[in-house]
């Protein structure tokens, strides 16, 4: 009997570590992503830096 506690366990155990690993990869994506994000807006924000620049000068 011991062992299909011990088994059990195991088996729990795995699924847990297995279940954090996604997890982990989840939030490592979703960082990605929002690295990527933040990288167009910043490229947005200096393109309308630059654009707004260029109609001050031929206004």
């Amino acid at each position: 009997m011991k062992n299909n506690y011990e088994y059990v366990f195991q088996v729990k155990a795995k699924t847990k570590s297995k279940q954090k690993l996604l997890e982990e990869a989840k939030l490592k994506e979703i960082n990605r992503l929002l690295d990527k994000m933040e990288d167009s807006l910043n490229f947005m924000i200096e393109f309308n830096k630059k654009l707004d620049q260029t109609i001050e000068k031929y206004n």
